[in-house]
């Protein structure tokens, strides 16, 4: 969590200090909350952080006892990472006077930036005792007690905080880290309402809210009973249920078997008796079959009627096919429209006026038909050609499934790149080069765009360019960026092995889940490496070899059966893992990518893979002729583990010691290396 915010909420402190200290107290107070600004770069961050000090200097050289200047240049020097200079000045300002609030605020930041959680937590109550108006104590408490394992107590703190002031973006994004690990005991219905109104808020993520609604569910609708009665009625009526189903994919098998069973029996009956109360319910199933790609198993029967109506709305005039709004929307519980008509068609219909469809169905098929409402979509700029006959059947997967599958991104505290790589990995210290400005950073193999609009979105003055070989991908990235009004970022179709022809050097690059899928991961690596300006960082990611053991199982019974990656083989494939109990299958049904059917695709069926071990990434990084840096995505519980069998490698760079380490602990990295390196 970012302090700068924070900043003496209280009034000044009271004192003698006079009209020149007290002019100069205000300009450093404005400077340093001004550095908690996004659009500023780096340089004006580090000026105001100069002048913030210089001002409060000058103001103690005035009056040594003017406690916000003392803070001020503490709460610098914190943001500095210059840790020991920090607490000096929050000691010096915590004997002036202890009872002053904001200071115990300052000392709960510093212990907080060590992970010294227990006098952080002292420190922040102390805050509040004296003064419960200070907001960011009550955020930074919470906060605290996250890190501290407390999950259901921060989530409480978070929720009351919400209540307080739900416009705050600290807020929203803590209270969904602790949503989204976090399960229902029972079908609490003020939480469930709560969730409702948390599903309407913008700059978050709504797939964070998937478990703790899918557990709310489940218990609502006794989806593990077989002999459970459900009314439909309620279903119909019921906000949960409903804005979820828009708005996020869910990942849990008995919600899935659940959802299609109640899917299976609406189709039936609606085709028999047409209830007009059923269509908030009907518009719920369409949205979700929309959200994950029409990844839902069916059973046989339903595929015959789903083929029969499609063929009925054929041979209607496009003029006409409001009158048929209920087939189309039967067939959107199971199929994308495109299956129906043509792209020509599908711009007809979107040119028709909302008034013709029933107001039920406006806002659902305005969603499904965006896409066809105007092909004037700016063009993506394309570099090279692509020649490699992997790139090219790459290429195609994704043009045909373009992924990852993501609805919004959520909020993240804007911060300085370097600052972040350092916080990430252990005794690292960011070279001169990033801290430039603007940093340039390619993505390379950004896929639909989430992680480079983050990039582009919350890493303080950077210039982004984001390549990929799917025009598909890119375009959805583009309109995301759109979306989100973010300038910084230029998207191009390239192959990586054409990037020579960029004639451009990088700060930074990253490249996560896409060597793998080349011919040669080696040879990719090598042409990133050389775009790369010397100090330069890259970060990777790559598959595990034994923690993707299921997968490799999986692939082999695919291969087995000639299941194809076409909409019905996924399907196919999806009904023979979620059926089948061996203990392989159970690590594929908790993937949430196995449940939309481009993740599912690029999960099982992907046209090219290769896997790694700690000892291939040691000889893929000599061959690279760069140093390693360390992984980034390991929790504390793995590290703890990891320093008790090699107490002697402080920094965790041993790849040996990682090999063994895996060797033990295969699913340690289920979720890819993710991994830094620098040039030279």
């Amino acid at each position: 969590m970012s302090s700068q915010t924070a900043l003496l909420e209280s009034e000044i402190h009271n004192g003698e200090t006079g009209h020149q200290a007290h002019l100069l107290l205000e300009d450093a107070v404005s400077s340093y909350q001004a550095t908690s600004s996004p659009r500023l770069t780096n340089r004006q961050v580090v000026q105001l952080r100069k002048n913030a000090i210089s001002s409060a200097q000058e103001c103690l050289s005035l009056d040594k006892t003017n406690i916000d200047a003392h803070n001020v240049i503490a709460r610098v020097y914190l943001d500095e990472a210059k840790i020991k200079l920090a607490f000096r000045w929050a000691k010096s300002a915590l004997a002036l006077d202890r009872q002053y609030a904001t200071t115990w605020f300052t000392l709960g930041q510093i212990y907080l930036a060590q992970d010294q959680l227990e006098p952080a937590e002292q420190a922040f109550t102390k805050c509040i005792e004296l003064d419960s108006s200070i907001f960011r104590a009550h955020t930074s408490y919470a906060l605290t007690k996250l890190r501290q394992g407390e999950l259901v107590v921060a989530f409480q703190y978070y929720r009351r905080l919400a209540r307080a002031n739900a416009n705050d973006p600290h807020v929203r994004s803590k209270l969904f880290e602790c949503l989204k690990q976090l399960k229902a005991d029972y079908d609490n219905t003020s939480l469930a309402d709560d969730l409702v109104e948390y599903f309407h808020w913008d700059d978050v993520n709504y797939n964070d809210l998937t478990n703790i609604t899918t557990s709310l569910l489940s218990h609502r609708y006794q989806i593990n009973d077989s002999n459970a009665v459900v009314d439909i009625a309620k279903m119909n009526q019921d906000p949960l249920l409903l804005v979820a189903m828009e708005k996020i994919i869910f990942h849990d098998k008995s919600l899935e078997h659940f959802l299609t069973d109640i899917r299976r029996f609406l189709l039936s009956s609606e085709l028999s008796t047409p209830d007009s109360q059923s269509v908030d319910l009907l518009a719920a199933f369409a949205w979700q079959a929309f959200n994950n790609e029409h990844a839902f198993i069916e059973a046989d029967e339903e595929t015959t009627v789903v083929r029969q109506l499609i063929e009925k709305v054929k041979i209607v005039p496009i003029e006409q096919l409001s009158i048929e709004s209920q087939s189309l929307l039967l067939i959107s519980m199971y199929r994308p429209l495109s299956d129906a008509f043509t792209d020509e068609q599908l711009q007809l219909l979107a040119g028709l006026p909302d008034a013709l469809w029933p107001r039920g169905y406006r806002k659902l098929f305005a969603a499904l038909l965006s896409p066809y409402k105007s092909r004037q979509s700016a063009a993506i700029a394309t570099l090279g050609s692509i020649d490699n006959p992997v790139s090219k059947a790459v290429k195609c997967q994704y043009e045909r499934n373009p992924y990852p599958r993501w609805l919004a991104l959520e909020y993240h505290t804007p911060t300085n790149y370097a600052e972040a790589l350092e916080n990430t990995l252990s005794g690292f210290k960011a070279p001169q080069i990033l801290h430039r400005s603007p940093l340039n950073i390619l993505v390379a193999g950004c896929g639909t765009g989430k992680h480079a609009l983050h990039v582009a979105r919350y890493f303080r003055d950077v210039q982004v360019t984001a390549i990929d070989i799917s025009t598909a991908s890119l375009q959805y990235a583009q309109a995301m960026a759109d979306r989100y009004k973010l300038s910084n970022i230029d998207f191009l179709q390239a192959d990586i092995l054409e990037l020579h022809q960029l004639n451009q050097k990088f700060d930074i690059i990253e490249c996560s889940g896409v060597l793998h899928h080349m011919e040669s991961p080696l040879q990719g690596a090598q042409k990133l490496v050389g775009l790369l300006k010397p100090k330069g960082i890259m970060k990777i990611g790559l598959y595990s070899e034994r923690a993707r053991h299921s997968i490799v199982q999986c692939r082999n019974l695919i291969r087995e059966q000639n299941i194809e990656s076409t909409p019905d083989g996924i399907r196919q494939l999806r009904r023979e893992v979620l059926s089948n109990e061996h203990d392989d299958w159970k690590n594929i049904q908790v993937s949430p990518d196995f449940y939309s059917a481009s993740g599912c695709r690029d999960l099982l069926l992907h046209v090219q893979e290769h896997r790694f071990t700690p000892l291939q990434l040691k000889e893929l990084i000599e061959h690279l002729d760069v140093n390693f840096l360390g992984f980034s995505n390991l929790n504390n519980s793995i590290i703890e583990r990891y320093q008790a069998r090699f107490p002697k490698d402080k920094y965790l760079l041993n790849l040996r010691h990682w090999d063994t380490y895996e060797t033990d602990h295969p699913a340690t990295f289920a979720a890819m290396y993710q991994f830094y390196v620098q040039k030279a």
